[in-house]
């Protein structure tokens, strides 16, 4: 279990759901031979690739950065208001 990343499961979990990577083996089932095979998964399963291709160029194509200050500002402009 990670404490100073604590989201870490979560977001592994969502990528496994979404068929972006292998379901995470938990500590204590970790081996060699299950590493293994979610390793194997994940380098030769096409669709995964394909899906993971297919979200890259979407998340490319985001303003991250510029939708963060928007919403910033907006919330800062709305509590402003209210005052």
């Amino acid at each position: 279990r990670s404490t100073l990343f604590p989201y870490t499961t979560l977001f592994r979990s969502r990528i496994a759901q979404l068929g972006l990577g292998a379901r995470p083996i938990p500590r204590s089932k970790l081996t060699a031979e299950r590493l293994a095979a979610a390793l194997a998964q994940v380098v030769n399963d096409l669709e995964m690739l394909n899906r993971v291709r297919t979200i890259s160029q979407r998340i490319q194509s985001e303003d991250g950065v510029g939708n963060a200050v928007h919403l910033t500002d907006a919330h800062i402009f709305s509590h402003n208001a209210r005052i």
